[in-house]
């Protein structure tokens, strides 16, 4: 008899990004009720990109980024994982109708190389995986965007008070 094993893959509170996750039942859900109040929403989402993403110099340390399926094995005890790369690595914020994410370093595209391996981001922070409509997407990954360059640049996301 085959034996079929299934793995579900969620985000934790730990994670910073509540798992909206579209449920039946959406419109009881917390992380959805907030996701449809757009300014709030945004000055939500980038408390905790700044909780996760600072910079020190001209690095910058992602702390708590998601496990990509490259890192998995890498890492043996999966209670944090801290990715300090250059200020400079590029970065680029997705928005997708059930996440808003963060990625710091490579290709978000997933593109691979000729013998297999994965060129991802170095690390990716999701911020919600709530279901979000296209024109709140747009939105949403304009402000953490623009908090984004200003924690890049400065050091603090000094758009959060702007927005």
């Amino acid at each position: 008899m085959p034996l079929i094993v299934v793995l579900l893959l969620g985000c934790s509170e730990q994670s910073g990004a509540p798992n909206g996750g579209g449920s039946a039942d959406s419109a009881t859900d917390p992380e959805f009720q907030l996701m449809q109040d757009t300014p709030r929403a945004g000055k939500e989402l980038i408390r905790r990109l700044t909780e996760r993403v600072r910079r020190s110099g001209n690095v910058l340390v992602v702390q708590n980024a998601d496990f990509l399926s490259s890192e998995v094995d890498f890492y043996d005890d999966k209670d944090f994982v801290l990715t300090a790369l250059p200020a400079s690595a590029p970065w680029s914020v997705k928005c997708r109708h059930d996440r808003l994410a963060v990625a710091f370093g490579m290709w978000m595209d997933g593109t691979v190389t000729t013998d297999g391996n994965d060129l991802g981001p170095a690390a990716l922070v999701s911020l919600t995986t709530s279901q979000l409509s296209k024109e709140r997407c747009a939105v949403l990954a304009e402000q953490v965007a623009n908090a984004l360059v200003d924690l890049v640049s400065s050091g603090t996301a000094d758009r959060q008070s702007r927005n």
